[in-house]
C-alpha cells in the first residue's frame, strides 16, 4: 500500500561458512511474533509458509566488488534484536510531503523497516550508494530499482502457484534516484 508495488518487502540474503542460506531482515513478526524487528532466519524456515511471491535477485559482479562483505555482516549483525520501525515505514511513502518543505523522516539506526535495514547495511559496506540517500526514505521498490543486481532473477516461490515476471522500471522511484 505505502510504495504502489508487487514488492512489499526486502532482506539480505547471506550463505553461511556451513553453505546455509539465511537472510537479515526486519519484518513485522506477522508469521513468528518472537522475530519482529531485526532477525536471522533460515530461508527453509520462512519460505514454505509465506504466502506471496518470492524473487531472490543476485547482486551484480561490479557492485559485489564494490562492498566489504565482511563488514556488511559485521553491521548486520550488530543490528539483530532491534525493534521494528513502524513510524519510519509509514513516513518513508509520503514523499510527496518533502516536496512542499515538510520533512517527515529521520536518519537514525535504533530501529529499522525492511527496506531501510537494507539500504543502512549496503551504505556501511560499501561507498557506491551516494552518503546523502537516507535509509529511512528507501522503500522495497526503491531497493529492486538499482541498478545493482545482475540477471536472471530468480523466482524461488510463487503464490498461488503462477509464476509471474518480476517487472523493474528504469526510473528511479520515491526520493531515491536510480543508481547505476
Amino acid at each position: 500500500m505505502v510504495t504502489g508495488s508487487e514488492v512489499s518487502h526486502v532482506a539480505t540474503v547471506l550463505i553461511d561458512d556451513d553453505g546455509r542460506i539465511r537472510f537479515f531482515e526486519s519484518s513485522i513478526g506477522d508469521m513468528y511474533p518472537e522475530h519482529e524487528g531485526v532477525h536471522l532466519q533460515k530461508i527453509s524456515n520462512i519460505l514454505p509458509f509465506y504466502n506471496g511471491n518470492v524473487w531472490i535477485l543476485p547482486l551484480s559482479d561490479e557492485f559485489r566488488a564494490t562492498l566489504d562483505i565482511d563488514k556488511l555482516k559485521k553491521y548486520l549483525y550488530a543490528q539483530l534484536g532491534k525493534e521494528y520501525d513502524y513510524d519510519g515505514l509509514l513516513k518513508s511513502g509520503v514523499d510527496f510531503l518533502e516536496n512542499i518543505g515538510i520533512a517527515v523522516t529521520r536518519k537514525d539506526t535504533d530501529k529499522f523497516f525492511c527496506s531501510e535495514l537494507v539500504m543502512a547495511a549496503m551504505m556501511e559496506a560499501g561507498d557506491s550508494i551516494p552518503q546523502n540517500v537516507n535509509p529511512a526514505e528507501v522503500t522495497p521498490k526503491d531497493i529492486i530499482q538499482l541498478k545493482i543486481f545482475k540477471k536472471p532473477y530468480y523466482m524461488v516461490k510463487a503464490a498461488n502457484y503462477k509464476a509471474i515476471k518480476l517487472q523493474l522500471n528504469e526510473k528511479g522511484f520515491d526520493s531515491l534516484d536510480t543508481v547505476k
